[in-house]
């Protein structure tokens, strides 16, 4: 068993023992009493919005993100042997669709594609899709639509545990894919935590039966009826830790971590096949959120919510390419891009959400976005003859951006005005090549926006 599944196993332990001893001290009181916890509400942003509730999601069976969202209309997964499971809106991808988590937004610094199957299901309760007009507080980047993620409102009894396994891919006698999963919780009192981890192995994509090779075809290598290259590795472990002490306050640490080497099938290039594999893919997300109001149900008039979040993802991934399909000998043909090549991107952010009521019926919301984005990357370049291969120096970016966004909603009987109003920009703070640094242009780029939507 993977050591992500028995680590969880063993921390899942520790708390079912740490519960029960606290129980027979009689410091958690009843046993059968259990605070849940709870997020303040948000109303639907304008446009066509969507629910998707515990129970649809565990109908579904799904187990990560993209099976959540397989069969919903207007969203697209795309299965890459490079990217992973990346995702697209009505026609738009993550550059102009927007994932949150627990309102941490998830960002890539470098090309924008995210491997959106690292949301596994211990950070899944529910699933909210925007798919229309979507709300200028999201900031830029959402046109494509909006899915938030949120997370599991505490443990049914008080504790939780799932496990499952599953296998598939039977070919020349033997099972190409196979993974196993294992999730839980366990609350204590106002504390909840959710804990996840999962591990799938591939063999590789097994070729039709039928499969006739042709001239278009042939560059797509195949051994034995498997594809060359096409064999990966997953590995998420996900974690949630909400504190909950009233109905109007809170705080949510998220914790994600993707590792997934994985080899991606030979292609042809200007005559030279490439035999590619990632012998390092790690993504990592992590983000704190917290919200208060002052008290509940919510005043008609005046301060009404303030939320207030951190958030990282750390993204490192390093490619090889081989000479051959033994992916063993690394490249020496002057043909090839690259002998190896290396990323390093950064996303560092802060959103502040404050939220008023001017009446019954109305309520303005103020959002502040910030974020810092660092991207390195370096080559090693092929050798000449008789020479060693070796990396060369990195190369490092560095831009920031920030939006600021005011949207009032105010409800007429059975119809609602939506009016909103953005404003933001990004500029380059540095960049290095080579080992040199280079003046910058860092001017800010502005962008406006506007919302106006009435619905009944």
């Amino acid at each position: 068993m993977p050591w992500s599944c028995l680590a969880v196993l063993g921390i899942l332990a520790m708390a079912a023992g740490t519960g029960a001893a606290a129980e027979e001290a009689g410091e958690d009181g009843d046993e059968d009493e259990y605070t849940t916890v709870v997020v303040a509400d948000t109303p639907f942003d304008p446009g066509t919005s969507e629910h998707l509730g515990p129970g649809e999601i565990e109908m579904r069976g799904a187990g990560d993100l993209p099976g959540a969202l397989l069969v919903e209309p207007g969203v697209q997964i795309d299965e890459s042997p490079k990217e992973g499971s990346t995702l697209e809106l009505r026609g738009f991808d993550e550059r102009s669709s927007l994932l949150t988590v627990a309102g941490i937004p998830v960002q890539e610094s470098y090309d924008g594609h995210i491997d959106v199957s690292f949301l596994g299901a211990a950070l899944i309760g529910s699933i909210d899709l925007e798919l229309g007009v979507t709300s200028v507080l999201h900031g830029p980047g959402s046109m494509g639509g909006v899915i938030t993620v949120n997370p599991p409102s505490g443990c049914e009894g008080g504790m939780g545990l799932d496990v499952s396994a599953h296998g598939g891919g039977y070919h020349d006698g033997r099972v190409l894919d196979w993974g196993m999963g294992i999730s839980g919780c366990k609350q204590w009192s106002h504390l909840t935590l959710n804990l996840g981890a999962g591990y799938e192995h591939s063999d590789g994509y097994a070729v039709p039966d039928g499969y006739v090779e042709t001239a278009q075809s042939s560059q797509y290598h195949e051994g034995g009826g498997l594809r060359d290259g096409s064999f990966s590795d997953r590995e998420v472990i996900s974690l949630l830790l909400a504190y909950a002490p009233s109905q109007h306050a809170g705080l949510d640490l998220v914790l994600d971590t993707l590792i997934s080497p994985r080899g991606i099938p030979p292609f042809e290039s200007a005559g030279y096949t490439r035999y590619w594999e990632f012998v390092d893919y790690t993504s990592f997300l992590g983000g704190i959120t917290g919200w208060w109001s002052p008290a509940l149900p919510k005043p008609e008039w005046g301060f009404s919510e303030v939320r207030v979040m951190l958030y990282s993802h750390v993204h490192r991934d390093e490619i090889h390419d081989y000479e051959d399909a033994t992916y063993e000998r690394l490249t020496v043909n002057p043909l090839a891009w690259f002998v190896a090549s290396a990323y390093a991107n950064e996303t560092w952010g802060a959103i502040l959400r404050t939220a008023w009521a001017l009446n019954a019926g109305n309520r303005l919301e103020i959002a502040l976005r910030w974020g810092l984005d660092v991207h390195r990357d370096r080559e090693m370049p092929v050798p000449d003859a008789g020479e060693e291969a070796s990396w060369g120096l990195w190369d490092r970016y560095l831009a920031q951006r920030f939006s600021v966004a005011v949207e009032d909603t105010q409800v007429l009987g059975s119809w609602r005005l939506v009016a909103g109003f953005g404003a933001g920009g990004m500029s380059l703070v540095s960049r290095e090549l080579r080992g040199t640094r280079y003046d910058v242009d860092n001017r800010v780029l502005p962008a406006f926006e506007g919302r106006l939507v009435i619905e009944k």
